[in-house]
């Protein structure tokens, strides 16, 4: 009589805590449509959808009533570790895939840029509810959360078989660039296990000029061929 909870509860572990997905520069209102979906699908309120914000103003294309800005400034905070002159990840991403940032920021004070937003993204994935807040036992005489319909009266683990609460809602990180996506950026900074409660989609642009893209979960194109889009 236990089998069905404990599995529905194997299956909570293994859902993403976090999804990671960027925005299309040259395609704003098709990412905004994606970015919608997820929230609808994945049930991810206002409060948990945060928008890695990077320029002064909010993107136009993104309705503020269900987004949460998180401007990149307020991250970059000193830090105290030492920065070693040539990380090969953060030297990679600095360097090539984010170039701009060279222009405009020392490589010291990008790295804890990057660093801090880890940091921030691994409080939610770290922020794992006890299983005592899963799993209601002060009252075990409504069941009917268990789809089994069979007559238990006569069953002595009956009174075992716990109520299986709400489960929190996960988080939507939203990036102006999927350079963030790579491995070599936020992701370097998880441990195996936390990257496996980060699941990630890349929207991808095949208008622009081709270029290398980071391995992720997921992939959407977007073709906009002679005013027909295609996805």
């Amino acid at each position: 009589m236990c089998t069905r909870p404990l599995l529905f509860l194997w299956s909570f572990f293994l859902n993403p805590k976090i999804y990671m997905v960027n925005i299309m520069p040259q395609k704003e209102l098709s990412s905004a449509v994606v970015i919608r979906s997820m929230q609808q699908k994945y049930h991810i309120p206002p409060e948990h959808s945060l928008l890695l914000q990077e320029t002064r103003e909010l993107p136009s294309f993104l309705d503020p009533s269900w987004i949460t800005p998180l401007p990149l400034v307020d991250l970059l905070k000193p830090s105290d570790s030492i920065v070693p002159a040539f990380h090969p990840y953060s030297r990679f991403h600095h360097d090539y895939l984010y170039r701009r940032y060279a222009m405009i920021l020392p490589y010291s004070t990008y790295c804890t840029l990057e660093e801090n937003v880890a940091n921030y993204i691994l409080l939610h994935i770290m922020d794992k509810p006890d299983i005592s807040d899963k799993l209601d036992t002060s009252d075990t005489s409504d069941t009917s959360d268990i789809s089994d319909t069979s007559d238990t009266s006569d069953n002595p683990h009956k009174s075992k078989i716990p109520k299986i609460s709400k489960i929190p809602d996960p988080y939507l990180y939203i990036f102006q660039n999927e350079e963030w996506l790579w491995d070599e950026s936020v992701l370097s900074f998880f441990t195996t296990e936390e990257k496996q409660a980060v699941d990630t989609t890349l929207l991808v642009d095949l208008d622009a000029e081709p270029e290398l893209h980071p391995r992720v979960h997921h992939r959407l194109f977007f073709l906009d061929n002679k005013g027909r889009p295609i996805l």
